[in-house]
């Protein structure tokens, strides 16, 4: 299941705040979470943590009383998932600081009251205390924390901190008129050589193979190819899927602007073994071939991705300890990916070292 949202889907002057309760017990693939104990305090899934922006066509001016349109401002669309217990009482809230370190915004989140084995998706609001006029034209970089906050214990806890880089693309087309008019985003070149890979049980009881990557630029056809040995044993193109599982655009998405998305693959004909799982010649069972195996991606029919993973002799993923290390809260495991090729146009290969996970970079990583 998955609750991302993209901007395409917003109306400039719309409001749409999204908080998706889902209650699945113990899940173990890259959607669910890392199962909690009863006396777990709240944490978050910092691989889900997604730094978007708001952007209105008018903005209102330091101590102005008029607004001024014809004008671009932006406000901070942040969103993460947090996993329980979150007892009642709780506010998330999300404080943003200018790039002078001076706080900007607190934005309280929709808050449920959740129990240990269950997982929220929460995203802050678009009209805050102050509405419109709390929107900025400014670029930089900002900071984040996010809080839980309760009234009736009195806690006010930091869970998450980091910050994010804002850009803006000029929009006027040379129009006078439209000086003051631009598309504002968040960098995300860092997330490139970032992968994930876990197992998945269909309804089918069959349990495939996901890997997920990201890419940047326009959207086009991809088709991703497993090799063991060196030989080929899948491909999503002849049996599998290619899911835009998160996109990080712009508010426009014009073609040629900066746009991030991450796509998950599937491969219906590698799989684990399973009690009921489908049995069939073409089907290769992952955990009866331990040993190294290669993914490579195809970009409009040029490679653009490669990675690599392991199953060891028990038959499942060899762990590189990344997540555990970086506490990152996730059941996938992270793998480093190979950007190859131009399909991604220009890019900052070596912006993961700073900028991975919005300023916390990974411990025991290094991008191919």
């Amino acid at each position: 299941m998955n609750s991302s949202q993209t901007l395409g889907d917003i109306s400039p002057f719309g409001t749409r705040v999204r908080l998706i309760l889902v209650v699945l017990g113990i899940v173990f693939t890259w959607q669910g979470v890392v199962p909690a104990r009863a006396d777990d305090g709240p944490r978050i899934i910092k691989t889900r943590v997604q730094v978007k922006l708001w952007q209105n066509h008018s903005y209102w001016p330091p101590k102005a009383t008029q607004e001024q349109y014809d004008t671009t401002s932006w406000l901070p669309d942040i969103r993460f998932r947090a996993i329980g217990p979150v007892p009642g009482g709780s506010q998330f809230s999300v404080d943003v600081t200018r790039p002078d370190g001076s706080l900007w915004v607190s934005l309280d989140c929709p808050t449920a009251e959740i129990g240990a084995d269950r997982w929220v998706d929460v995203e802050t609001p678009r009209d805050p205390p102050g509405g419109t006029k709390v929107f900025t034209t400014a670029t930089g970089v900002y900071g984040f924390t996010i809080r839980l906050k309760n009234a009736l214990t009195g806690q006010n806890e930091s869970l998450v901190s980091g910050k994010f880089k804002v850009d803006k693309v000029d929009k006027s087309k040379g129009i006078p008129k439209f000086k003051n008019k631009f598309t504002y985003y968040v960098d995300h070149d860092w997330a490139l050589p970032i992968g994930y890979i876990w197992s998945e049980t269909t309804q089918a009881s069959n349990v495939h193979l996901n890997v997920a990557m990201w890419f940047k630029g326009a959207a086009g056809p991809k088709a991703a190819y497993l090799f063991y040995q060196g030989k080929q044993v899948a491909s999503t193109k002849e049996s599998g899927s290619e899911i835009s599982a998160i996109e990080l655009s712009t508010f426009d998405n014009d073609t040629g602007d900066p746009r991030w998305e991450r796509i998950d693959f599937q491969w219906y004909s590698a799989n684990f073994t399973a009690p009921d799982a489908t049995v069939h010649p073409s089907i290769f069972f992952l955990d009866k071939n331990p040993g190294d195996y290669e993914v490579k991606v195809l970009c409009g029919g040029a490679l653009c991705r490669e990675t690599k993973f392991s199953i060891g002799p028990d038959g499942k993923f060899v762990d590189n300890g990344i997540v555990a290390a970086n506490k990152l809260n996730a059941s996938a495991i992270l793998i480093p990916v190979k950007v190859v090729g131009t399909h991604d146009g220009q890019w900052q290969p070596m912006a993961w070292k700073t900028d991975a996970f919005y300023g916390n970079p990974l411990r025991g990583f290094t991008a191919p």
